[in-house]
Formats: C-alpha cells, sequence, structure tokens
C-alpha cells in the first residue's frame, strides 16, 4: 500500500497508526486421526498456539510446559472476540474479518488477569499477543491454521510473508463471557485535555516498522506542531509517511500525571482527527483511507522503539 499520508491530531491520549497487508500459506496432512472436523472457517474455532514470532522475527515454538490457546467467538457475520490463555494470563479481544480472510483492522487484545510468572514466560507472553495482534491474514489447512504479516525486506527490496502464529484445531469454541471487573474510578474523575493551541503539550512523534536504514527521501516521514489545514481552525500535531514497508507505524504519546499507583482506572477517549485521503480511493494491497486504522490506548508502560535483526541486516 504505497501512499502518501498526512494527518492532524487534536484532543486524545495516545494516536497508533497502522497499516499493515499480508498473504498467507500453510500444511496439515498427519492430524486427521485427531477424531475432528476440520473447521472452514475462522469463526467459533478453538486453537492450540504451536509457534509464534518472537521479539527478534524468528517463528519459535512454545515452552515445554505452557500452553497458549485461542478462541474465535463469533458475534457478528464479519467478527466477533477473541479469547484465550497467552501462557501466563487470559486476555481477550476484538477481531473483525473479511471474505479475503483478511483480519482488519488487527486484533485488539486486553489481559482478564495480572498473574506474574517467569522471565521466560513472560516473554513468551508478550511475544504471542505482539505476534496476534499484528496479524493481518489466516488461512486454515486440515486442522492447522497459520496467521500472517507481510514485511519488507531491504535486502530484496520487496515485501515478504511471514508467519506470526500458527495453530492446532482442538473444537468448537464456546460463546465469550466473563464477569465484569470492577473499575477504580476517582470521586471528582480525572481529564485531561490537550487542545494543541499554543504548543505541542509535551506530545512526542515517532515512526515504527520500518528498516532502520530506510530512505529519507522515499517515506517522506514529517511530524511537527502546526496550525490545522485550510477550513479548519486552531492547532494540531501534523504527522506524514509514505507507507514503502507496508507496516509503516506512525505514533503520538505522551506521559500523564496523577494517578494513583497500583489502582486501576478505566479511560475513555474523544479524539478529533483531520485527513488529506478521501473516501473510496484504491491503491496496492488496499485503500490509503480505509485501510489506515487509528487506535488510541493507555498503558503503564511507555512504549519504545527498538530495531531488530532482519535477514541480516537491521
Amino acid at each position: 500500500m504505497n501512499h502518501l499520508m498526512k494527518i492532524w491530531k487534536q484532543p486524545g491520549f495516545m494516536l497508533l497508526l497502522v497499516a499493515l497487508l499480508v498473504a498467507c500459506s500453510g500444511a496439515s496432512e498427519d492430524k486427521a486421526a485427531a477424531g475432528l472436523d476440520p473447521p472452514d472457517h475462522l469463526h467459533d474455532a478453538a486453537w492450540l498456539v504451536t509457534a509464534y514470532q518472537n521479539s527478534e522475527g524468528e517463528l519459535f515454538d512454545v515452552l515445554e510446559g505452557t500452553e497458549i490457546t485461542a478462541s474465535f467467538s463469533q458475534e457478528r457475520a464479519d467478527g466477533g472476540t477473541v479469547y484465550g490463555f497467552s501462557g501466563c494470563n487470559e486476555y481477550h479481544g476484538v477481531y473483525n474479518t473479511s471474505p479475503e480472510n483478511n483480519v482488519w483492522p488487527g486484533i485488539d487484545l486486553v489481559f482478564d488477569t495480572q498473574n506474574a510468572c517467569s522471565d521466560e514466560i513472560m516473554e513468551q507472553e508478550r511475544a504471542y499477543i505482539t505476534a496476534l495482534s499484528f496479524s493481518r491474514q489466516w488461512v486454515i489447512d486440515g486442522l492447522e491454521m497459520i496467521f500472517t504479516k507481510s514485511e519488507y525486506d531491504a535486502e530484496t527490496e520487496s515485501n515478504v510473508d511471514v508467519t506470526t502464529v500458527a495453530f492446532d484445531y482442538t473444537g468448537e469454541a464456546e460463546a465469550f463471557s466473563r464477569e465484569e471487573e470492577e473499575f477504580v474510578i476517582p470521586e471528582d474523575g480525572l481529564e485531561f485535555t490537550y487542545t494543541f493551541e499554543d504548543d505541542d503539550e509535551e506530545w512526542i512523534t515517532g515512526f515504527a516498522d520500518l528498516p532502520a536504514d530506510y530512505d529519507p527521501a522515499i517515506y517522506e516521514l514529517d511530524s511537527e506542531w502546526t496550525e490545522l489545514p485550510d477550513d479548519l481552525e486552531g492547532h494540531g500535531i501534523f504527522m506524514q509517511g509514505h507507507n514503502r514497508s507496508d507496516d509503516l507505524f506512525m505514533f503520538l504519546k505522551r506521559e500523564v500525571d496523577g494517578l494513583n499507583p497500583g489502582a486501576t482506572y478505566l479511560a475513555t477517549f474523544q479524539l478529533i482527527l483531520a485527513s488529506n485521503v478521501p473516501e473510496g480511493l484504491s491503491g496496492i494491497g488496499g485503500s490509503p483511507g480505509e485501510s489506515v486504522y487509528v487506535k488510541v490506548g493507555a498503558t503503564t508502560e511507555e512504549s519504545t522503539r527498538a530495531t531488530r535483526p532482519r535477514k541480516g541486516k537491521t
């Protein structure tokens, strides 16, 4: 999806833009003896994870003595809730599918428990959740399924499909249900408002999921505090990027103060976004408008970029 996209952001908390494309393949020959009828769709199927893409970008088997599961409970024609056990904690999230077996706009996951395990298991959990969240396509072959995404290979200057998660089918998925958590909400509430009228209000911009040695001339990355486009009043944070890697991730982040340590908070967000991309356009790999997604969230730890090896390069 090679396109130039510009955005301006107004009040919010954290903005994540993701543009990812994938394709996939799989194989299954020796699991027919399990006595299960192969599923014909992701919906209402339960799976046991056999491998996942680790933090080094390699497909890694699930640790011996641990188990990772994923069940996809259909709640509407094009998606529902994915839930399971990630090796130390239970999780759930929303998933969406398309007729072409795409997972759009990805899988948003949250933890339902806050258990602590060994460093090795916790690292596996983080890697699995990341791999599942960034998967963009799936294919079922008999009693096996794989999720994949597309990554840019600087050596061949092309996109390659990589497996993010591999599964074995275990049966039909039950409908998702869980007890509602009791959130701690301060009596007066806390509100953080950012209008960007005078400056950037300490918001930090950044770009990720692109080659470490990317060519600035073709990616055209840019961000600044500036006036909003014509016909709009006020100021905002401008961000621009040309999605050469099919994975370009543009983000803004900011630390907030005044929260109580150890408390659980329910956060809600309001975001005003302006874009120069109209609806209904076509592009390589998808629309430069509808196939680019906005995510807003909060985390207890600062998200940072990291450089990792990829096919002999970083």
